[in-house]
């Protein structure tokens, strides 16, 4: 099974082993080890390692990993939008997901480099984990308690991690 590399150090590593074995296959004028294949893999590797999106810090992603604990009960309210004030949403409502269970994983954002992350877990009453995925923006928060809470409830405790945006303030017309 191959490794596939995690930093740029091991980006680095791979490019420089894989540049080796393409001169050795160039010098020796030898086919069996693919030089094509192998070209095709520094130029995946060149990508990446120089993708700034790839590398760039996620806060919220590290901090949520670091102070929530895995395998206890949660309380998760996971708000995916928010209407800028004067905006005329008529009876629109802000989108917001709010579950209890048990907190199984918190991973990165899937398909994207963005901040945020994903936290898969287990409501209560349910067998299976469901993924309720956070990304950072205008308007979109999350909130998480310990233990099992209402709505009600949580929204009468201070939330033990937090994080929001405001909403994008509307731009002044000029007529």
């Amino acid at each position: 099974m191959t490794k596939y590399p995690k930093t740029r150090d091991e980006y680095k590593a791979a490019i420089l082993h894989d540049i080796y074995r393409l001169v050795q296959a160039l010098e020796l004028d030898d086919t069996s080890q693919y030089p094509v294949g192998i070209a095709q893999g520094i130029h995946h590797s060149t990508r990446e390692f120089f993708n700034a999106d790839r590398w760039k810090p996620r806060p919220v992603f590290d901090s949520a990993t670091e102070r929530i604990p895995l395998g206890e009960v949660m309380t998760l309210r996971v708000q995916h939008w928010q209407p800028a004030p004067g905006d005329d949403q008529g009876d629109e409502r802000p989108g917001y997901v709010f579950v209890t269970g048990r907190l199984e994983k918190i991973s990165g954002v899937p398909y994207s480099y963005d901040d945020g992350a994903c936290f898969h877990i287990i409501p209560t009453g349910k067998r299976n984990a469901r993924e309720h995925t956070y990304r950072v923006g205008y308007g979109r928060s999350v909130k998480v308690w310990k233990g099992r809470l209402t709505e009600a409830q949580a929204n009468a405790r201070t939330p033990f991690y937090e994080h929001g945006q405001p909403p994008r303030q509307q731009e002044a017309k000029t007529s």
